[in-house]
């Protein structure tokens, strides 16, 4: 989705993310609407936060994410990933 301003990207984020509401989407493959997943959801506010960032000239705030996620893939297990594991673990029990 394109966006004029913030304020159009804002109220877009706050439409979509209501609770009260379940938002639909047109699948790019059949064409047919369906109601949205998480995965669209995060997909969308993900695009709306990118316009956001550029906009205000923060686009360091998703690229530097980018950056570290690469890093994480290439590198041994980092201290986060360990974190992680924790939390599961305690999710577990």
């Amino acid at each position: 989705m394109e966006f004029e301003d913030i304020r159009e990207a804002l109220d877009a984020l706050f439409g979509v993310n209501d609770r009260r509401t379940t938002s639909r989407v047109k699948d790019t493959e059949t064409s047919l609407w369906r109601d949205q997943t998480i995965d669209d959801l995060k997909e969308f506010n993900l695009g709306a936060l990118t316009y956001i960032a550029d906009t205000l000239g923060m686009s360091d705030l998703y690229l530097n994410r980018e950056r570290r996620k690469k890093e994480q893939k290439k590198g041994p297990a980092s201290e986060e990933t360990g974190h992680n594991m924790k939390k599961l673990e305690l999710k577990r029990r």
